[in-house]
């Protein structure tokens, strides 16, 4: 059960890599079937465990061995614990494979490509083709660089970010990486014919009205003391951007250049104050597996338009309103619930829900949401 809840939520997101390992958790999946009825619903295949009572409990020495009647009376916790030891190992061999986490950062003349993975990339290459089925490549033809300055870092925690410049706008690409960590190389997305397309923007069209923040800002995001050395991608998204906003970051504070923020209609998109964003993080290496850590923050009403490159900070909403759309509902209650006992150590720990400060969600941040359930702005 929980190595099919695993590979079911890693599927959701996008894992494409070699078919061996799933090809072993199906197979332990159907060994698992067939054994339990074997050696439960159908007695002729075990008639011999089986003494003059029909169960096992009356096998004795005086008609099998020892042996044979041990394992006559705990067959049934023999298989389980088969059936769970196969599962698990290739579950485990599955939750290695690195992870596509898409496209971003979308614009007329490029997008930018990320993945993350459980152990150490030793070595990326990125490709691009114009076809889904990789059968025309036309990498040499685009600008491809790594996103982080000190990309050896970032790999070893195994996170990969590329940047695909000099792209044709309105242009359907399909990016693909050769990945080699320890336990092998991987294509990911992969096999051919499973890539996944990107189209550029097409030529921006006017700014936004200038009410709204500077279209050129910065939107600054502190990290929390607890990851904010730790090497991550971030990716900041709004309901009306068409693809998230990426950056990688080894903290303390994440910028994203809104230069690249690009609404449906092909507009340059700036943030209005008191908007909401949401920011998604991925450590890499032990943590590819756990879903996003995701936050959610407003933009600040403080900025200066005036400026090229104004500096908007994000700020959070009130403590028990989680999900930061102004009301503390029974949405709220369950984002602290669904990640309750994880200290700040875990993968799982997001410091905006350890409410009683002391590095670990419990019962405490829980209860302290509840208290509010019901409530909605002004907050007192």
């Amino acid at each position: 059960m929980l190595c099919s809840t695993l590979v079911t939520s890693i599927l959701a997101r996008s894992i494409r890599r070699v078919p061996i390992p799933f090809a072993g958790a199906i197979l332990a999946t159907r060994f698992a079937k067939v054994a339990l009825q074997i050696f439960s619903d159908d007695p002729e295949h075990f008639n011999k465990c089986r003494g003059p009572g029909g169960d096992s409990t009356s096998v004795n020495s005086s008609n099998v061995n020892n042996l044979f009647t041990w394992f006559c009376r705990n067959y049934r916790a023999i298989v389980r614990w088969l059936v769970m030891t196969v599962s698990m190992f290739f579950c485990a061999l599955t939750l290695a494979a690195p992870v596509w986490l898409g496209y971003s950062d979308i614009a007329p003349g490029g997008f930018t490509v990320s993945i993350q993975s459980d152990e150490p990339i030793l070595l990326l290459t990125p490709r691009v083709f114009s076809d889904m089925n990789a059968s025309s490549e036309v990498t040499a033809t685009l600008s491809i660089k790594p996103s982080p300055a000190d990309v050896p870092a970032f790999l070893a925690q195994g996170l990969g970010s590329y940047r695909v410049g000099n792209a044709q706008t309105n242009f359907s690409y399909y990016a693909q990486f050769e990945v080699q960590t320890a336990s092998g190389t991987y294509l990911l997305p992969g096999p051919a014919g499973s890539l996944q397309p990107v189209q550029t923007a097409n030529a921006l069209q006017s700014l936004t009205p200038a009410d709204q923040l500077d279209l050129n800002a910065l939107v600054s995001f502190d990290l929390a003391a607890a990851i904010a050395n730790t090497h991550s991608i971030l990716s900041l998204q709004t309901s009306a951007m068409t693809s998230p906003l990426i950056q990688l970051s080894d903290g303390p504070k994440a910028y994203f250049d809104l230069n690249n923020a690009i609404d449906v209609s092909g507009n340059r998109l700036s943030l209005a104050a008191g908007e909401l964003v949401a920011l998604n993080q991925y450590f890499g290496v032990n943590c590819a597996s756990e879903v996003a850590l995701t936050r959610y923050r407003r933009v600040t009403a403080s900025a200066d338009a005036g400026s090229a490159q104004a500096i908007v900070p994000l700020e959070a909403c009130f403590f028990a309103d989680i999900d930061c759309n102004s009301s503390v509902t029974n949405a709220d209650v369950d984002l602290v619930r669904q990640r309750m006992f994880q200290a700040a150590s875990s993968c799982g720990f997001n410091p905006d829900l350890d409410i009683v400060s002391d590095d670990t969600i419990n019962v405490l941040d829980f209860q302290s949401v509840l208290n509010r359930l019901g409530q909605s702005e002004p907050f007192e």
